[in-house]
């Protein structure tokens, strides 16, 4: 600790992050600015084990090339995101109180 003490607080972090819950959130959506509310929801509130991807256009899910993308469109051509867990995912939402009921369930 003494030669990299900054990297203690590294290690900590990613210690929290193999072993603590992890959110996995997904978002697509037709345009970068219809993503916004769902953005903000997500970003707007502590999640400190967070993943987050975004892919915007018919196809921009597909040519991303990460996983979490593979397979999901926006559902009735609406920004939509999907809250994964211990890869298993909840149903697809497309508004923003939908998406804070999913991000709240481990605070229940």
């Amino acid at each position: 600790m003494a030669r990299y003490p900054s990297g203690f607080g590294r290690f900590l972090c990613a210690h929290d992050f193999n072993v603590g819950p992890v959110v996995e959130v997904a978002l697509v959506g037709p345009s970068p600015e219809s993503l916004n509310p769902l953005a903000a929801e997500v970003f707007g509130r502590f999640l400190p084990n967070r993943v987050v991807a975004g892919a915007v256009g018919d196809h921009g899910a597909q040519r991303a090339g990460l996983p979490l993308l593979e397979g999901r469109t926006a559902v009735d051509g609406k920004s939509t995101a999907f809250v994964c867990r211990n890869y298993a995912c909840e149903l697809p939402v497309t508004d923003a109180s939908a998406l804070a009921s999913q991000l709240d369930h481990d605070r229940r």
